[in-house]
C-alpha cells in the first residue's frame, strides 16, 4: 500500500554508473539513518561518516583499478537492488525503470496493453490470468481467466517473473503481441492487438432481492470516483443488502483506501493505527463521507485480496459493519512510501506498519474470514463452475432478509 509517491532527484552525470549507484546508496542511507533530520550531533556525523567509508573506497578502488568499463546500466540497477535487499523486507524493493513505469501508470487508472489482470502461482511460479476486463482486446481475442502465459512473441516465458512478463505483454496501443496460452493441457496461440485502456475500478450489478453487487477492482486515484458513481447507479440506500467482492484486489493508495472505507464507517470510526520505527503512531478515522447504509454487507475476499483490501475488510469487520466470507488474505501489514530515482527507476520503502481498529496486526498471516468458503481451483478453467463464495455471501444475506422480514 502506498502512502504518497516523492520526487527524489540525485544530480550526477548519467555516464557513470558506478558513481551514479555508489552516490544513490550514500544518499539512501544518509536518508535511513539521519531519519529526515536536518542537523544531526557530532557523534552521530561521525558514526555515518564511519558506515559510508567502505563505499567512498569502493569507488576510489574502481576508478584506479577496475580493468574494463564499469559504465553498464545493469551496474546501477544491480547496486541499488542489493541495498534494498539488504533490508530484509519483502516490501522494500528497487524496481528497474522500465517495470517502475509500468507499476506507477498502474495506479492511475489507465494503461496501454491487452486488458488482462494477471497473478502468480506461488507453488509453480506460473503467472496467468485472473481476470480480464470487459470490452478489451483480451476479452475480444478469447482470453480467459486461468489461462497461463507460456510463450510472448516467440519467446518463452516461463521462467519469467510476473513484472518481467508484465513488461512483454504491454506496449503501445496499436501495436500487437502474439500470445501462446496454456488452458488445462492445451496450447492456444493469440494475437491481440494493444489498446489505451481506462481500468475500471468499480464494477457493480444489481442482483435478485435488490442485493447490490461491488466489484472493487483495486484502490487506485479513481476509484472512489468510481465507487461513487457505482452506489448512485444502485440507488444505495434502497438495497436490502449489499456484496463487496475484493477478490484479486492488490489494493493501491493509502489514501484512496481511506477515503472508500469512510463511505461506510460513521464519523470518528477507527479505520487504522500506523505506528512507526520509533514507537509513534498516527490513528486514521472516518472522516465524515459516511454513505449512510444501514443495511447487511458481506465482503468477499481471498488469499489475493491484499494491502489496502484488507486495511478496509478489517476496518468494517472490527466496527462491525460486514461479515468477511471467502478465504485468508495475503497478510500484508504494511505501508510504503515511493520515491523516484534519476536513472527513471523507484524505491519502494516501508515507513510503517499498520494495525487494524482493535490492534491487530495481519502482516504475513492476513484476515480470517468470518465464514470460510474455498473457491474451487479448477473454476476459473471453466466459465460455467458456480462462484461458491457469491453463492454463500447470497445464502447468508437471504436468512438475514429472513428474519428481519
Amino acid at each position: 500500500m502506498s502512502a504518497q509517491k516523492n520526487t527524489f532527484r540525485p544530480r550526477f552525470s548519467k555516464s557513470n554508473w558506478v558513481l551514479g549507484a555508489l552516490l544513490l546508496a550514500v544518499v539512501f542511507f544518509l536518508g535511513t539513518l539521519i531519519g529526515g533530520q536536518t542537523q544531526i550531533g557530532s557523534a552521530q556525523d561521525n558514526d555515518i561518516q564511519n558506515f559510508l567509508a567502505p563505499i567512498g573506497q569502493l569507488y576510489n578502488i574502481i576508478v584506479d583499478s577496475f580493468y574494463g568499463d564499469p559504465g553498464d546500466p545493469e551496474a546501477l540497477d544491480a547496486a541499488l537492488e542489493a541495498i534494498m535487499e539488504s533490508l530484509n523486507d519483502r516490501h522494500s524493493v528497487y524496481i528497474e525503470p522500465e517495470i517502475f513505469a509500468i507499476t506507477s501508470s498502474d495506479l492511475s487508472g489507465e494503461l496501454q496493453g491487452i486488458g488482462a489482470r494477471v497473478s502468480t502461482d506461488e507453488e509453480s511460479g506460473d503467472v496467468r490470468i485472473v481476470s480480464v476486463l470487459n470490452g478489451t482486446p483480451a476479452q475480444d481475442a478469447g482470453l480467459r481467466s486461468g489461462d497461463i502465459f507460456r510463450v510472448v512473441d516467440g519467446i518463452d516465458v516461463s521462467t519469467l517473473n510476473q513484472s518481467e512478463l508484465v513488461l512483454k505483454v504491454r506496449g503501445l496501443a496499436g501495436t500487437t503481441v502474439n500470445l501462446t496460452m496454456q488452458r488445462g493441457e492445451d496450447l492456444i496461440d493469440f494475437v491481440v492487438k494493444r489498446a489505451r485502456i481506462i481500468i475500471p475500478s468499480v464494477e457493480s450489478e444489481l442482483l435478485d432481492n435488490d442485493i447490490g453487487y461491488l466489484k472493487l477492482q483495486d484502490f487506485s486515484s479513481i476509484a472512489v470516483d468510481q465507487l461513487d458513481d457505482a452506489l448512485t447507479q444502485l440507488n444505495a440506500r434502497l438495497l436490502n443488502a449489499l456484496v463487496l467482492d475484493l477478490r484479486d484486489n492488490p489494493g493501491g493508495l493509502l489514501q484512496s483506501a481511506l477515503d472508500i472505507t469512510s463511505m461506510f464507517l460513521e464519523p470518528g470510526e477507527v479505520i487504522l493505527y500506523e505506528v512507526f520505527a520509533d514507537g509513534e503512531e498516527e490513528v486514521f478515522r472516518a472522516d465524515g463521507n459516511y454513505a449512510g447504509l444501514n443495511i447487511p454487507i458481506v465482503i468477499l475476499v481471498n488469499e489475493n485480496s491484499a494491502s489496502a483490501s484488507e486495511l478496509f475488510a478489517a476496518a468494517l469487520q472490527e466496527n462491525e459493519v460486514a461479515t468477511i466470507i471467502g478465504e485468508v488474505t495475503y497478510g500484508k501489514g504494511s505501508v510504503q512510501t515511493q520515491h523516484l530515482l534519476n536513472n527513471g527507476g523507484g524505491v519502494r520503502v516501508t515507513i510503517a506498519e499498520w494495525l487494524t481498529p482493535q490492534r491487530n496486526s495481519i502482516e504475513g498471516s492476513g484476515i480470517q474470514p468470518d465464514i470460510f468458503v474455498e473457491m474451487d481451483e479448477t473454476a476459473p478453467l471453466d466459465e460455467t463452475a458456480a462462484d461458491v463464495q457469491l453463492d454463500a455471501a447470497l445464502d447468508y444475506l437471504a436468512k438475514l432478509l429472513r428474519k428481519a422480514a
